[in-house]
């Protein structure tokens, strides 16, 4: 990589940076105004920016704004932000709050292992030979590993 195209993609990067930035705080704003929480115009900055929206309009303006040399440093960055996000959540999380809610909370928690758990037991079935129907074990590690796979799908 010469000189002027590290350069090139640092630009790159942090304009994406700020772009992701200006289209989150203006739909977070227009959530505010329509009275919904501002998660949801940080989702919709998210769909607008991605594939789902963006990658609708003609002329490959995904791959213009979000080029793919600059996509692993934007994922690194984005994993760092999420690492930030979680320890100031946990941080921030009075479990006096979650008492009154013990169950629905045990509720939510198993039924987001169980449930894709489950889907990939029959996910590999489906898929799998005679042979590894039969088989318990690989029923299991099918099946575990599959559900791991669809949760880490984006």
């Amino acid at each position: 990589m010469t000189s002027h195209h590290g350069d090139m993609v640092q630009a790159t990067v942090l304009a994406d940076i700020a772009l992701v930035l200006v289209v989150g705080v203006v739909l977070l704003r227009a959530a505010r105004f329509v009275r919904q929480p501002a998660v949801v115009g940080e989702i919709l900055a998210g769909i607008a920016l991605g594939p789902s929206l963006l990658g609708l309009l003609p002329g490959d303006l995904t791959d213009r704004i979000f080029p793919v040399e600059a996509r692993p440093f934007l994922s690194a960055i984005s994993q760092i932000g999420l690492l930030l996000f979680m320890f100031v959540l946990g941080w921030e999380l009075d479990p006096r709050h979650l008492r009154g809610s013990k169950r629905a909370v045990a509720a939510v928690s198993a039924g987001s292992i169980i449930v894709p758990f489950a889907l990939g037991i029959a996910a590999a079935r489906r898929r799998s030979t005679n042979s590894m129907r039969r088989s318990p074990a690989s029923r299991w590690i099918s099946g575990s590993s599959r559900s791991t796979w669809a949760s880490r799908c984006r």
